[in-house]
């Protein structure tokens, strides 16, 4: 997993995110939802979005209690 430690990180997950999303799309129209390759695909996206998710909390977080 990819823990992020600054907004500019945050910012490069998110994009890798879009980027991501649009190969996946692609690469399931090609293969299949089913094909290995997807599925790895799919994985990689959740493992950012779990990243996004801390981060934006953590942060969220801070900026709440000051």
């Amino acid at each position: 997993m990819t823990y992020l430690q600054s907004a500019t990180d945050y910012r490069r997950a998110v994009e890798r995110i879009r980027l991501l999303q649009s190969v996946l799309t692609t690469l399931a129209k090609i293969k299949g939802n089913l094909d290995p390759d997807v599925l790895t695909v799919s994985q990689e996206i959740d493992e950012y979005v779990v990243s996004v998710q801390q981060y934006w909390h953590k942060h969220h977080r801070e900026e709440i209690s000051g």
